[in-house]
Formats: structure tokens, sequence, C-alpha cells
């Protein structure tokens, strides 16, 4: 990302799961997909893996955009707060 290039961003998949995307997302080949994930691209020196919603996505990438370095997990809610808790 331009002002922000220690910081890489990588959708791996859309939203939703359609009944026959099921098997590829939630059996062998998902396990798969986030085994690597997890291994390759999480070592605490190269790469550290966050998963986020899009709200979280769109927060970290505009405290890139302001210049804000540091770990991205701390701009999670950096302009867009979670919903409120539901069930209270």
């Amino acid at each position: 990302m331009e002002g922000r290039p220690d910081w890489v961003f990588v959708k791996i998949y859309t939203h939703g799961a359609p009944e026959h995307e099921a098997a590829s997302l939630l059996g062998e080949p998902g396990r798969v997909l986030h085994g690597e994930l997890t291994t390759r691209y999480n070592d605490g020196v190269h790469w550290k893996l966050h998963y986020v919603t899009a709200r979280e996505m769109y927060n970290i990438a505009m405290a890139a955009v302001e210049g804000h370095s540091g770990d991205p997990h701390a701009f999670r809610a950096f302009r867009l707060p979670p919903p409120p808790a539901q069930g209270k």
C-alpha cells in the first residue's frame, strides 16, 4: 500500500458462502488454505497475519492512508466503531 509498504492487504475470498462452495470453504481445501496462511505467512518476523472484517479492513486502510504505523490490530476501530452488541 502506498504510504505504508510494510502493511500488505490480501483478500482471500468474497462475502457469502453459496452451498456449492461450502466444501471448498469449510472442508479440506479451506483447512489447507488456512494452514498455509497461519504457518507460512504468520512467522512474526516477516509476516503477521490478521483476520479482519470488511469494517476492520476499511479502518486499517484509512489509518495507513493517514500515515499511521505500528501494529494494524490497533486500528480495527480507527474510524468506524464496532456495531452495538445485540441481546443485552
